[in-house]
């Protein structure tokens, strides 16, 4: 049996059915259409508040937002990171970003256009290298290590 939720209309609480349809997000101004799962109340056919569905639908508003304007995915981000071997402090200090930003950025939340400037330096092997020397305070020897072999990934493929 699904969670019951309370339906403003009918003044009562229900299990909403599941609708799926196309809505338009506004993005930094910008209208994006995207498929949403919309809950609605079985009796009167109201929409309901879902913050788990409504969450995703921001979401894919955002990765076509991010699509559109060639932006880097929550998924590239993760990638560059992983790349390096770096943890989401260790990357946040080197391009010079909040940890809990940068948590944001891969969880899903739009990046500004300047934090998409230092994230894309990240993808340049030789940016990441100069990024990461200009911090490597931060790095240990073990972490730098790790790091340099990211590098040397970068190099060979």
């Amino acid at each position: 049996m699904g969670t019951r939720v309370f339906c403003p209309e009918c003044d009562a609480e229900c299990v909403p059915r599941s609708t799926i349809r196309r809505e338009t997000l506004m993005v930094r101004g910008e209208p994006q259409a995207v498929t949403a799962d919309v809950a609605v109340c079985p009796a009167c056919g109201e929409d309901l508040v879902d913050a788990a569905r409504d969450d995703h639908t921001l979401v894919s508003a955002y990765n076509a937002y991010r699509q559109r304007h060639g932006l880097l995915q929550p998924r590239d981000i993760r990638r560059l990171r992983e790349r390096y071997h770096l943890s989401q402090r260790l990357m946040a200090q080197i391009v010079g970003l909040d940890l809990v930003t940068l948590q944001r950025y891969e969880a899903g939340a739009l990046q500004t256009d300047a934090h998409e400037a230092l994230l894309r330096r990240l993808g340049d092997p030789q940016s990441a290298y100069d990024l990461a020397t200009h911090h490597r305070n931060h790095l240990s020897l073990r972490q730098w290590a790790l790091f340099e072999e990211g590098l040397q990934g970068d190099r060979m493929g």
